[in-house]
Parts: structure tokens; sequence; C-alpha cells
């Protein structure tokens, strides 16, 4: 089967060295050896470019092999990427939604704040209020004490005089 193989890769170079040896055999001697010399020098000149072409070929070969490879890895990485950054999407969307919750439950306290607020100034306007009743009570008593301090002291007066 190598063989097979080999013969139809150099099919060319065996087909041009049959067809070099042919136009020899039906030359004139004198040109013959000039025309056979040429055409082993082309012949070889022709193997040795196949040669190195094989060579290039394979060589490029192991690159693409190589680069393919690297272009696996590349899609794995992308595909891990691609997760990832659902992922953080995911995330990101998550802490939106924290963030918005957050940010009522703060203008709920700060509407609880602004309750509590308008609640202790009404506290302390009754505290006020009470306390100037509590002040005019004792302005009442004090002058009921008064009033009744000068009553006692008439009546003493008037039981002290009468007797």
């Amino acid at each position: 089967m190598e063989k097979l193989i080999w013969l139809l890769e150099h099919a060319d170079i065996l087909l041009g060295l049959i067809l070099l040896l042919v136009a020899c055999l039906i030359l004139p001697r004198h040109v013959r050896w000039y025309v056979l010399t040429a055409g082993i020098a082309l012949l070889a000149m022709q193997v040795w470019q196949a040669y190195r072409a094989r060579e290039k070929m394979r060589a490029l070969d192991e690159q693409r092999k190589t680069l393919q490879q690297r272009l696996a890895g590349l899609e794995d990485t992308a595909e891990e990427l691609k997760k990832n950054n659902e992922q953080l999407a995911a995330n990101a969307a998550a802490l939106e939604r924290e963030r918005q919750s957050l940010q009522q439950r703060l203008q709920q306290l700060q509407q609880r704040d602004r309750d509590i607020d308008a609640e202790k100034t009404d506290v302390e306007q009754q505290l006020q209020d009470q306390q100037q009743s509590i002040q005019d009570a004792r302005e009442q008593i004090r002058r009921g004490l008064e009033a009744a301090a000068r009553v006692q002291a008439i009546q003493s007066a008037v039981s002290n005089g009468g007797q």
C-alpha cells in the first residue's frame, strides 16, 4: 500500500523520466546526452521541490494541528467566560433587586422618621401645654393659698379682736 501511495505521489516525476528516456531514444546521438543531462537536472530539481513542498506541508500540518488545539482551548475558554458572564449578570440582577429593596426600606425608614418627628413635635407641644397648665394651676394654688392666708389672718384678727 505504501508503495502504491509513493508511486501516486511521484507519478509526475516517473512519467517525466519515462518521457525523457523515450525522447532520448528518438533524438540523434550527438544531442541525446545534452537533452538527457538537462532532463535529469530538471527532474532532480522537481524531486527536490516536491521533497521541500512535502516538508513544508508536514510543518504546516503540524502548525494547523497546534492551531486547532489552541482554537479548541480558546473555544473552551470562551464558553467558560460566557458562563461566568451569565453568572455575573445574574449576580448583578440580584444585587440590583437587593439595592431596590434597600432603597424602599430606606424610604420607609425616612417616612417613619418624619412621622416620629411629627409625633415628637406634637408630644413636645402637649408637654409645653401641660407645663403651662401646671404653672397656671400652681399660680392659682398660690393665689388661693395667699387668699386663704389672708382670710385666715382676717379670721384670726377678727377672732382675736372680738374676744
